[in-house]
C-alpha cells in the first residue's frame, strides 16, 4: 500500500503564522489583527492531527520535542545577557532566569496575583502546549462524549482565574484555555472526514466564522498569551474563522507548485525552529517590559 501524500496546506498555514508571530513582535500596527487569529492557528492544525495516546508516552513525547527546545532556547538566552551583563557591569541576566522559570508569555496580565512578571517571550506557547496537549488527550480518555462541553468549562475558568486572580507559572492557564481551540481542530477533522455532511451547513459555518472574525479584530482584544478574550464566544469564533482564511488561501497555494510554496511548506515544518530563533532575536534586542503575546 502507497503511503498517503504528505497535504501540504498545513504546512503553508504555518508558514502564514510563523510569519504572523513575528511581524506581530515586530510592529503595533495590525496586532490586533494578527492576535485575533495566529496563535489558535498552532492548536487548531495540532488538535486536526491529534491521535489518543497513552497518557505516559504522549507527555513524555511531548516533553522532549516541546520542553527540551524551550530550555535550550532560554539557556541561549541567558548566556548571551550573562556576557553582555560582564562587558557592561551591569545585572541583566536575573530577569530573564525568573522569565524562563516562569515561562510567562506577557508581562501584562490583567490578574489581581503575579500579573507583572517578566516575559520570557514567544516560546511560552511551548509550555502552554505541552499542557494543551496532555489536558485534552486526558479528556479524551476519560469524558469523550462530552469532550466540547468539558473543554470550553475548563477553558472558561482558566481564562477566567487568569484575568480575576493569579498567573501562574508554566503558561499553565493559557495551556488549558487553548484545549477549547485544540478540540475544535480535533472536532474539524470529524467533520471534514464525513461523507455525510451537508455543503450548505459547512456554508454557513464558514460565513458565521469569517463574519465573527472580522466582528472579533475590528473590535474585541484578544491574546493567548495573557489568557485575555475581551469577548469570549465572538473572539472564539472568530479565532477559528480565521484559520479557516488562512486555510482556504494555503488550500489554493498548496496547487501552486513553485520555489515560493516549496520555501513556504518548508517553513511550515520548521516552524518551531524559527519560534525559537524569533524568541532569542526577540530578548536580545528589546527590553523585558514589551508586550510579547
Amino acid at each position: 500500500m502507497e503511503a498517503k501524500e504528505r497535504d501540504h496546506t498545513y504546512d503553508i498555514m504555518k508558514c502564514i503564522g510563523i510569519i504572523a508571530v513575528i511581524v506581530g513582535h515586530l510592529t503595533d500596527t495590525g496586532n490586533r489583527f494578527i492576535y485575533s487569529w495566529h496563535m489558535p492557528l498552532f492548536t487548531i492544525i495540532a488538535g486536526y492531527f491529534y491521535h489518543e495516546k497513552d497518557i505516559f508516552v504522549m507527555a513524555r513525547k511531548d516533553a522532549k520535542r516541546l520542553l527540551i527546545p524551550y530550555y535550550l532556547t532560554c539557556l541561549a538566552i541567558i548566556l548571551c545577557f550573562t556576557f553582555k551583563s560582564l562587558r557592561c557591569d551591569e545585572d541583566m541576566v536575573s530577569s530573564w532566569i525568573v522569565a524562563a522559570l516562569y515561562a510567562n508569555g506577557s508581562p501584562n496580565h490583567s490578574s489581581e496575583y503575579l500579573a507583572n512578571i517578566p516575559a520570557i517571550g514567544a516560546i511560552w506557547f511551548l509550555w502552554a502546549m505541552f499542557w494543551t496537549k496532555n489536558i485534552f488527550n486526558l479528556i479524551f480518555k476519560l469524558y469523550k462524549k462530552h469532550l466540547l462541553l468539558i473543554c470550553l468549562l475548563i477553558s472558561i475558568a482558566a481564562i477566567s482565574t487568569d484575568r480575576y486572580v493569579i498567573n501562574l507559572p508554566l503558561a499553565i492557564l493559557p495551556g488549558i484555555s487553548a484545549t477549547l481551540f485544540y478540540a475544535i481542530g480535533y472536532k474539524a477533522r470529524q467533520i471534514n472526514n464525513s461523507a455525510v455532511t451537508s455543503k450548505h451547513l459547512i456554508y454557513y459555518v464558514c460565513g458565521g466564522g469569517i463574519s465573527a472574525w472580522i466582528i472579533s479584530f475590528l473590535f474585541y482584544d484578544m491574546s493567548m498569551a495573557r489568557c485575555y478574550f475581551e469577548n469570549l464566544p465572538v473572539n472564539i469564533i472568530g479565532a477559528c474563522g480565521g484559520t479557516l482564511c488562512v486555510k482556504i488561501i494555503s488550500g489554493h497555494l498548496s496547487k501552486c507548485k513553485c520555489k515560493a510554496t516549496d520555501l513556504a511548506e518548508w517553513i511550515g515544518r520548521n516552524s518551531m525552529v524559527f519560534l525559537c530563533i524569533h524568541a532569542f532575536d526577540m530578548c536580545y534586542s528589546i527590553r523585558n517590559h514589551i508586550d510579547l503575546s
